[in-house]
Parts: structure tokens; sequence; C-alpha cells
């Protein structure tokens, strides 16, 4: 796979993760988040931390700074929480995606849909 395919597929990964989560957020400002996150692009970083940028011609949400209030915790095949991932917010945009994980090892791929459980703060 060349790098600029792996970029594509990493942005759609990165694209439906923020989908799934924001569907089920309920907060002021979360409809833009949605509506933005169709739009995100993986712009660089680490696995564990992703810059994403999202074109200003979007609305930028009532949700200014700083990660999103929802726990979206990661578990593994086992049904084991292992992580979570945190949705950051710069200037009502999406700007970063961060997988914290909680074992010795950092992951070397985003989580699968259904390895994620969102829960509202």
């Amino acid at each position: 796979m060349t790098d600029a395919a792996s970029s594509d597929v990493l942005t759609n990964q990165v694209r439906e993760l923020l989908k799934s989560v924001l569907r089920q957020a309920d907060f002021p400002g979360s409809d833009e988040l949605l509506r933005q996150a169709s739009s995100v692009n993986v712009v660089g970083g680490p696995i564990t931390m992703l810059d994403l940028l999202v074109s200003n011609t979007l609305p930028a949400s009532a949700f200014a700074d700083g990660p999103v209030p929802l726990s979206v915790w990661v578990s593994n095949a086992a049904g084991r929480l292992v992580g979570e991932l945190l949705v950051w917010v710069g200037y009502g945009y999406l700007t970063g995606l961060e997988f914290a994980w909680w074992t010795d090892d950092p992951p070397d791929r985003l989580p699968t849909l259904d390895h994620l459980r969102v829960i509202r703060k």
C-alpha cells in the first residue's frame, strides 16, 4: 500500500470513528462537530495522537476548546478495557484524536467500532 493509500485508509477510519462517537453526543455544539467529522483529514501525528484538520468553511461548534465531554472506552477482543479515545476541539473545530492506552504497549492501530463504548458525561 502506498503512503497516500495508507493516509486515505487512516482518514476514513478516523471519520467513521468520529461519526460513530459524535452520533451519541448530546452537548451544545455536538451537531456541528458531527457535520465536521465527515470532512476531517488526518494531517499528522502518531496513531496515539492524530492531528486533524477540518475546512473552516464549515460552521464552528459552540463547544470551542478541549476534549469533548464523552468517555470513549476501548476494549480488546477479550472485552477488557485497554484504553480510551479523546476527541479534541480547538476554536470550535475538530483538531485531534488521542488514543490513550492503559496497557504496557502502545497501540499500533485504531480500534474498530465494535470495540468502543461511549458514555455521556
